[in-house]
Protein backbone atom coordinates (compact mmCIF):
# COMPACT_ATOMS: atom_id res chain seq x y z
CA UNK A 1 0.00 0.00 0.00
CA UNK A 2 3.05 2.28 0.05
CA UNK A 3 3.82 4.40 -2.99
CA UNK A 4 6.75 3.78 -5.32
CA UNK A 5 8.36 6.85 -3.75
CA UNK A 6 8.43 5.02 -0.41
CA UNK A 7 9.44 1.47 -1.32
CA UNK A 8 10.53 -0.52 -4.35
CA UNK A 9 11.21 -4.23 -4.75
CA UNK A 10 13.84 -6.20 -6.62
CA UNK A 11 12.59 -9.78 -6.54
CA UNK A 12 14.72 -12.78 -7.44
CA UNK A 13 12.43 -15.80 -7.46
CA UNK A 14 14.10 -18.92 -8.92
CA UNK A 15 11.57 -21.17 -7.17
CA UNK A 16 8.87 -19.42 -9.26
CA UNK A 17 5.98 -19.88 -6.84
CA UNK A 18 6.50 -17.89 -3.64
CA UNK A 19 6.72 -14.31 -4.95
CA UNK A 20 4.68 -14.55 -8.16
CA UNK A 21 1.87 -12.39 -6.71
CA UNK A 22 4.29 -9.46 -6.56
CA UNK A 23 5.51 -9.71 -10.18
CA UNK A 24 3.17 -6.99 -11.49
CA UNK A 25 2.85 -4.85 -8.37
CA UNK A 26 3.57 -1.18 -9.13
CA UNK A 27 6.38 -1.12 -6.56
CA UNK A 28 8.27 -4.00 -8.20
CA UNK A 29 11.26 -2.53 -10.03
CA UNK A 30 12.93 -5.84 -10.96
CA UNK A 31 11.54 -9.36 -11.13
CA UNK A 32 13.11 -12.55 -12.40
CA UNK A 33 12.63 -16.27 -12.11
CA UNK A 34 15.80 -16.90 -14.12
CA UNK A 35 18.85 -17.53 -11.91
CA UNK A 36 21.10 -16.30 -14.74
CA UNK A 37 19.50 -12.82 -14.50
CA UNK A 38 19.92 -12.57 -10.73
CA UNK A 39 23.48 -11.18 -10.77
CA UNK A 40 22.42 -8.53 -13.28
CA UNK A 41 19.65 -7.36 -10.96
CA UNK A 42 22.15 -7.15 -8.09
CA UNK A 43 24.54 -5.17 -10.31
CA UNK A 44 21.73 -2.74 -11.19
CA UNK A 45 21.12 -2.27 -7.46
CA UNK A 46 24.83 -1.61 -6.94
CA UNK A 47 24.71 1.11 -9.62
CA UNK A 48 21.69 2.61 -7.85
CA UNK A 49 23.52 2.40 -4.52
CA UNK A 50 26.52 4.24 -5.99
CA UNK A 51 24.23 6.87 -7.59
CA UNK A 52 22.62 7.45 -4.20
CA UNK A 53 25.94 7.85 -2.40
CA UNK A 54 27.00 10.45 -4.99
CA UNK A 55 23.74 12.32 -4.30
CA UNK A 56 24.35 12.09 -0.56
CA UNK A 57 27.84 13.54 -0.96
CA UNK A 58 26.56 16.43 -3.10
CA UNK A 59 23.85 17.17 -0.55
CA UNK A 60 26.08 16.68 2.51
CA UNK A 61 24.05 13.84 4.02
CA UNK A 62 25.23 10.40 5.08
CA UNK A 63 22.24 8.08 4.76
CA UNK A 64 18.96 7.68 2.97
CA UNK A 65 17.18 8.73 6.16
CA UNK A 66 19.06 12.05 6.28
CA UNK A 67 18.33 12.57 2.57
CA UNK A 68 14.63 11.85 3.03
CA UNK A 69 14.40 14.21 6.02
CA UNK A 70 16.41 17.09 4.55
CA UNK A 71 16.22 16.89 0.75
CA UNK A 72 13.53 14.76 -0.88
CA UNK A 73 11.81 11.40 -0.82
CA UNK A 74 13.89 8.51 -2.02
CA UNK A 75 12.46 4.98 -1.99
CA UNK A 76 13.87 2.25 0.16
CA UNK A 77 14.62 -0.71 -2.08
CA UNK A 78 14.11 -4.21 -0.75
CA UNK A 79 16.07 -6.87 -2.63
CA UNK A 80 14.35 -10.19 -1.94
CA UNK A 81 16.18 -13.37 -2.89
CA UNK A 82 14.15 -16.53 -2.53
CA UNK A 83 16.08 -19.79 -2.15
CA UNK A 84 19.68 -18.67 -1.75
CA UNK A 85 20.97 -22.20 -2.34
CA UNK A 86 20.20 -21.72 -6.05
CA UNK A 87 23.27 -19.48 -6.23
CA UNK A 88 25.86 -21.65 -4.48
CA UNK A 89 29.12 -21.42 -6.42
CA UNK A 90 27.99 -18.41 -8.50
CA UNK A 91 30.90 -16.05 -7.81
CA UNK A 92 29.53 -13.08 -9.78
CA UNK A 93 26.26 -13.28 -7.84
CA UNK A 94 27.93 -13.63 -4.44
CA UNK A 95 30.42 -10.81 -5.06
CA UNK A 96 27.54 -8.46 -5.90
CA UNK A 97 25.53 -9.70 -2.92
CA UNK A 98 28.48 -9.12 -0.58
CA UNK A 99 28.87 -5.53 -1.79
CA UNK A 100 25.18 -4.79 -1.20
CA UNK A 101 25.37 -6.43 2.24
CA UNK A 102 28.40 -4.27 3.12
CA UNK A 103 27.25 -0.91 1.75
CA UNK A 104 23.58 -1.04 0.82
CA UNK A 105 21.83 -0.24 4.09
CA UNK A 106 22.98 3.39 4.29
CA UNK A 107 21.73 3.92 0.73
CA UNK A 108 18.40 2.30 1.57
CA UNK A 109 19.04 -0.87 -0.40
CA UNK A 110 18.22 -3.70 1.97
CA UNK A 111 18.47 -7.48 1.59
CA UNK A 112 15.92 -10.10 2.51
CA UNK A 113 17.40 -13.56 1.95
CA UNK A 114 15.40 -16.73 2.43
CA UNK A 115 16.67 -20.26 2.80
CA UNK A 116 16.56 -23.37 4.87
CA UNK A 117 19.77 -23.54 6.88
CA UNK A 118 22.89 -24.75 5.13
CA UNK A 119 26.39 -23.67 6.07
CA UNK A 120 27.39 -23.15 2.41
CA UNK A 121 24.40 -21.08 1.25
CA UNK A 122 25.69 -17.64 2.27
CA UNK A 123 29.49 -17.10 2.28
CA UNK A 124 30.97 -15.84 5.55
CA UNK A 125 32.03 -12.45 4.10
CA UNK A 126 28.39 -11.76 3.24
CA UNK A 127 26.99 -13.33 6.40
CA UNK A 128 29.23 -11.10 8.56
CA UNK A 129 27.59 -8.01 7.02
CA UNK A 130 24.02 -9.09 7.69
CA UNK A 131 22.93 -7.27 10.83
CA UNK A 132 19.51 -8.78 11.42
CA UNK A 133 18.47 -12.41 11.23
CA UNK A 134 14.93 -13.69 11.60
CA UNK A 135 14.76 -17.38 12.38
CA UNK A 136 11.77 -19.68 12.42
CA UNK A 137 11.37 -23.12 13.92
CA UNK A 138 14.12 -25.57 12.96
CA UNK A 139 14.11 -29.36 13.14
CA UNK A 140 17.15 -29.54 15.41
CA UNK A 141 19.90 -27.62 17.21
CA UNK A 142 22.37 -28.16 14.34
CA UNK A 143 20.17 -26.27 11.86
CA UNK A 144 19.43 -23.65 14.50
CA UNK A 145 23.17 -23.04 15.09
CA UNK A 146 23.74 -22.60 11.34
CA UNK A 147 21.27 -19.70 11.36
CA UNK A 148 22.44 -18.17 14.62
CA UNK A 149 24.72 -19.72 17.23
CA UNK A 150 22.87 -20.66 20.43
CA UNK A 151 19.62 -19.30 18.98
CA UNK A 152 17.55 -22.26 20.20
CA UNK A 153 15.28 -21.95 17.15
CA UNK A 154 14.51 -25.65 17.39
CA UNK A 155 12.66 -24.92 20.65
CA UNK A 156 10.19 -22.46 19.09
CA UNK A 157 6.51 -23.40 18.82
CA UNK A 158 6.33 -22.88 15.03
CA UNK A 159 3.27 -21.50 13.17
CA UNK A 160 4.72 -18.00 12.85
CA UNK A 161 6.61 -17.98 16.17
CA UNK A 162 10.11 -16.64 15.42
CA UNK A 163 13.12 -14.87 16.86
CA UNK A 164 14.70 -11.67 15.59
CA UNK A 165 18.42 -11.33 16.27
CA UNK A 166 20.04 -7.91 15.97
CA UNK A 167 21.80 -6.21 18.90
CA UNK A 168 20.19 -8.60 21.36
CA UNK A 169 22.37 -11.70 21.64
CA UNK A 170 19.42 -13.78 22.84
CA UNK A 171 16.94 -12.71 20.20
CA UNK A 172 13.53 -11.15 20.54
CA UNK A 173 10.64 -13.56 20.18
CA UNK A 174 7.88 -12.49 17.84
CA UNK A 175 4.62 -13.95 16.58
CA UNK A 176 3.79 -13.06 12.99
CA UNK A 177 0.36 -13.16 11.35
CA UNK A 178 -0.60 -16.03 9.10
CA UNK A 179 -1.71 -14.64 5.74
CA UNK A 180 -3.32 -17.16 3.44
CA UNK A 181 -2.99 -17.17 -0.35
CA UNK A 182 -6.41 -15.61 -0.92
CA UNK A 183 -5.47 -12.51 1.07
CA UNK A 184 -2.08 -12.22 -0.72
CA UNK A 185 -3.78 -12.39 -4.12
Amino acid sequence: QKSCADIQFSLINPKRVDLIEFKNVKNTRHYTEDPDEAADILLENIKEMQRRYILFTKNKVKTIWDYRNKIDKMPVRLVVIEEMSTFEGNNKFHEALRLIAQQGAGAGILLLLTQLPNKDTVPNLTKNNINTVIGGKCKDAIRSDIIVEDGDLHLLRGKGHMKVFDCDDYGTEIQVFWIDDDIVE
